[in-house]
């Protein structure tokens, strides 16, 4: 069975995954990384890789896509696949670098409640109309059980970060590519010029879905692991039989 590493996102936790077919445990052994605590997308991806001791697939949304970009430029033997769900290829701009610098200031005089109080509402598509109703309340919630250190960590990190684009070009696994149509915090633009990069990619934007879209939309989160299961391994589609 295919090893596949779920990477949480900044400040995300096992509740980003929670939405997920439990289907997906006939195609994958699933292994859920822990919150990221280092301040290097490298070092995430390193300890992302050490979850595995061979091959396998890796899946993350945003700054987990990320540390799946990473451990593809740092192992791309040991990548068999990737599902890479709103996310950036690039650097960290500097109008994104000093945002996140007035933010860190402010948490650390009046706590994460005002990172996540001003982060979460870019989360939501501005046309989600009722798909948004549930899915805030319970983001809000694993945010803000995120210690203050892991915050910090993360954000140095995610200012740091290196363009991913080169080595996405020069992996020739499959890479499964999801992005809702209203994510305003890394718009389609960026998946369609990842999709480009990499030679054996598949795009989905999903309409009227914002930024976590593993908790707004786990149906097509879910749909993506399982087309990325059976490009990697064409017998675990469904409707054959699973190796062992």
């Amino acid at each position: 069975m295919i090893p596949l590493i779920l990477i949480p996102g900044h400040l995300c936790d096992h509740r980003l995954y929670a939405g997920l077919s439990p289907t997906l445990a006939r195609r994958f052994d699933l292994r859920l990384a822990p919150p990221p605590e280092q301040d290097d997308i490298a070092a995430m991806a390193e300890a992302a890789l050490g979850l595995a001791a061979g091959p396998a697939a890796f899946a993350g949304l945003s700054m987990g896509g990320m540390v799946a970009m990473a451990a593809i430029a740092q192992a791309p033997d040991r990548v068999l696949g990737a599902a890479l769900f709103a996310t950036d290829p690039t650097p960290a701009r500097p109008r994104e670098i000093a945002w996140r610098a007035g933010l860190r200031a402010r948490v650390e005089e009046e706590g994460l409640a005002t990172f996540v109080d001003a982060f979460l509402p870019n989360c939501l598509a501005r046309d989600a109309g009722d798909r948004s109703a549930a899915f805030p309340t319970q983001a809000r919630a694993m945010m803000l059980d995120a210690p203050a250190a892991r915050f910090f960590a993360q954000a140095r990190a995610l200012d740091a970060r290196r363009d991913m684009l080169g080595a996405v070009a020069a992996f020739p696994g499959p890479v499964e590519i999801v992005v809702g149509a209203g994510d305003r915090v890394c718009p389609p633009l960026l998946h369609r010029r990842l999709a480009e990069a990499a030679p054996a990619a598949a795009l989905a934007e999903l309409p009227g879905v914002g930024h976590l879209l593993t908790m707004e939309a786990p149906q097509a989160a879910t749909a993506a692991l399982e087309r990325l299961a059976a490009r990697i391994d064409p017998l675990s589609a469904p409707g054959r039989p699973v190796r062992r």
